[in-house]
């Protein structure tokens, strides 16, 4: 087994560590840190079909070691935690959420924030809604919540392809930025990594038999560790966000 402070392997039977000299659990002990960490698991996972998975292997297995154990915990709730939002990272998550807020109208904050840096909202609240941003997220979500039939949205698929995915190099990704600030009248965090594609959709109502298609030409940046779509519209690059509202 292992001591649970330092983590050096040390005999079964032993009574003290002979790394740090720390005494050595019981199995009680051992299973109390056990209930700790499991109530800790269910506390930091979100989605609930994810938390039920975790907590299932946590629990279908004795294990062995309490130092061994405490490790693979640990990198579990990384690994949830990362995966909670259920979206795809890098510049697929970010196509992933403007499909659920455009097309199936998940107009949340998170998501509403998620199409475009924060400093664009700030502005838009500044001319619009006195400086208050919490007031710009409420309009949207009611605005366009509102106007959306909630069954047809139940009813509704939305199939996409990416076509001509280009990476975007430095000199570009600098004349992106430098075009969405010209746009805006604002000064965004440096573009570290860009894309450009074509995004096309297939907004299908199934019951009634009806299609229809939308073609995005997509530049997809990277700010500050996040993804953002923008998109040409009226001889500017603009958010792609403000291309929809």
């Amino acid at each position: 087994m292992y001591c649970v402070k330092c983590g050096k392997q040390i005999e079964d039977d032993a009574l003290f560590c002979t790394g740090c000299g720390a005494p050595v659990n019981s199995e009680d002990d051992e299973k109390n840190v056990f209930s700790g960490l499991k109530d800790e698991l269910e506390q930091k996972i979100k989605n609930p079909v994810l938390r039920s998975a975790v907590l299932k292997k946590f629990t279908a297995k004795t294990w062995i070691s309490i130092g061994v154990a405490a490790v693979i915990v640990v990198a579990v709730i990384i690994i949830a935690l990362s995966c909670s939002s259920g979206y795809e990272s890098g510049y697929e998550g970010a196509v992933e959420r403007f499909i659920d807020f455009a097309y199936y109208y998940e107009r949340n904050e998170e998501n509403t924030r998620a199409m475009a840096p924060y400093i664009f909202w700030q502005m838009w609240a500044d001319v619009e809604n006195n400086g208050d941003i919490n007031e710009v997220f409420r309009e949207i979500k009611e605005e366009f919540n509102d106007a959306e039939d909630k069954e047809k949205l139940k009813d509704r698929m939305v199939n996409k392809k990416i076509k001509y995915l280009t990476k975007l190099s430095e000199q570009e990704c600098q004349q992106v930025e430098k075009a969405l600030e010209e746009t805006h009248n604002l000064n965004y965090s440096e573009i570290t990594e860009g894309y450009s594609f074509k995004l096309e959709l297939e907004i299908i109502q199934k019951s009634q038999y009806e299609k229809t298609e939308k073609k995005y030409n997509i530049v997809a940046v990277k700010m500050d560790s996040e993804w953002y779509l923008a998109v040409y519209g009226n001889n500017s690059l603009m958010w792609l966000v403000d291309n929809i509202t």
